[in-house]
């Protein structure tokens, strides 16, 4: 077992949202996990107020193949 870590690395990282992300076993697909988070509660516009820093964590099995699925 391992813990996979990612985060958004872009320009505007804390503005934007990639929730929910899933992390999907290919070889047996039902074994997915869905990370997700809030959601945004203050905007202007269509300019999210809130800064946060797009950070997942997943425990996945070693020697193993994964697909992250983004649905946002």
């Amino acid at each position: 077992m391992a813990i996979l870590e990612w985060k958004n690395t872009a320009d505007d990282f804390n503005k934007r949202m990639n929730a929910p992300v899933y992390v999907t076993d290919e070889e047996v697909p039902i074994l997915r996990n869905r990370i997700n988070a809030f959601r945004e509660w203050e905007w202007s516009g269509r300019v999210p107020l809130n800064l946060r820093k797009n950070f997942f964590i997943s425990l996945i099995q070693l020697n193993r193949v994964y697909n992250v699925t983004y649905n946002s």
